[in-house]
């Protein structure tokens, strides 16, 4: 896949990683937790978006983050799993969510 200074995506994010360079990938609780530091913000203040269950929602959960699911496909939510704070079927629903939710926990 590629990265985001590939693709011109850089200048928008503050740090991005690989996982190659962290030594570890998704759903490990390290790479949650080289975000948290290198952002020098605590779990809890961090929103994790994506759209993998476990790599995006429950990965970033058990590392003390907020998530929201990226559902495009409408596809159900695995039983078994512990589900998202939020969930949004595109990133202009995640647009919406963010406005509604600014002052507040999702």
């Amino acid at each position: 896949m590629p990265t985001c200074s590939v693709i011109g995506l850089a200048h928008h994010f503050e740090v991005s990683f690989s996982a190659g360079a962290l030594g570890c990938a998704k759903p490990d609780p390290r790479a949650y937790a080289a975000v948290a530091d290198a952002l020098t913000l605590k779990p809890a203040e961090i929103l994790f978006v994506g759209d993998e269950p476990h790599a995006d929602v429950v990965g970033p959960r058990i590392a003390g983050m907020q998530t929201v699911w990226v559902n495009r496909g409408g596809g159900a939510w695995p039983d078994a799993l512990p589900a998202a704070d939020a969930s949004v079927t595109e990133l202009a629903g995640l647009t919406a969510l963010l406005s509604s939710n600014c002052d507040q926990e999702l």
